[in-house]
C-alpha cells in the first residue's frame, strides 16, 4: 500500500510495474481507498 502525494505515489507505482532488473512483473493492481494517514514502513 502506498499513500502520499499523487506524483510520489505515481513514481512508486512506476517502479513496481518495472521491478528490479531480473524481475518479470506480470501485473500491478491499483485501487483508490480512503486516506489512512499512514506513517513508517513495515515489511510483511
Amino acid at each position: 500500500m502506498f499513500e502520499g502525494e499523487f506524483e510520489s505515489v505515481g513514481r512508486l507505482v512506476g517502479y513496481a510495474e518495472e521491478g528490479p532488473p531480473e524481475a518479470q512483473v506480470e501485473r500491478v493492481e491499483i485501487f483508490e481507498e480512503e486516506v489512512e494517514d499512514l506513517a513508517g514502513f513495515e515489511a510483511r
